[in-house]
This record gives structure tokens, C-alpha cells and sequence, in this order.
């Protein structure tokens, strides 16, 4: 299956349906030199969980978000390629995703 990564960078991944969340997460965490505990990852919005298959959430060529997490609870969105760090609070990064969190609508993974 492919997936597709959006961290600071689009990775293109090939994973077997039967990894796990965590499985990415060290995939991604190699790519972009992040530290693991670090990461958040999302799949439409959804905040996904270590212990997930990812043939129970995601399609294929499914987009997955990944997310930094900084000190205090906010989040950062890191662009790497303009050397960018948007910082924001979880509330302002959930308010920012719109209607489709919030009524629990699928956001075309």
C-alpha cells in the first residue's frame, strides 16, 4: 500500500496493511530527524494511536499529517523546505481544520 507523508516535506511510503501507527512514526521520525515521542500523526483530521493497523483508517495513497508536539501542549507545523515553525495551541489548530472535525465528516483520506 501507499501512503502519502506530510510532515515538513511530502514523503511517498510503501507499507504493508498490517503496521502499525508507531511503524510510520519511525519511518517518519528517520526522514525528518524528529524525535518520536515528538511526532502526533493524523489521518483526516484524527488524531491516530501507536497501536493502530493502518488498514483499519487508511486507503489507498491515503494522505497522513504528521505534527510536531512542543513543550506546553502546542503544536508545531514544520516546513522544512521555506525553514518555517508555525506554532499553535491545539485549540487553535482543531478551530483552524473547520466544520469537518467538528461534525465528525470525513475530510477525503
Amino acid at each position: 500500500m501507499q501512503l502519502f507523508v506530510k510532515s515538513g516535506d511530502l514523503h511517498t511510503l510503501n507499507v504493508i496493511g498490517t503496521e502499525t501507527v508507531a511503524d510510520i512514526k519511525q519511518k517518519v521520525a528517520a526522514l525528518e530527524s524528529l524525535s518520536l515521542p515528538d511526532i502526533a500523526m493524523y489521518c483526516c483530521g484524527r488524531p491516530l494511536e501507536d497501536n493502530e493497523v493502518i488498514s483499519m483508517f487508511a486507503e489507498e495513497q491515503s494522505t497522513l499529517d504528521v505534527e510536531v508536539r512542543l513543550l506546553g501542549g502546542n503544536l508545531a507545523i514544520v516546513n522544512s523546505s521555506l525553514g518555517l515553525v508555525q506554532k499553535r495551541t491545539s485549540r487553535e489548530w482543531f478551530v483552524g481544520l473547520g466544520l469537518g472535525l467538528e461534525l465528525g465528516l470525513g475530510l477525503g483520506c
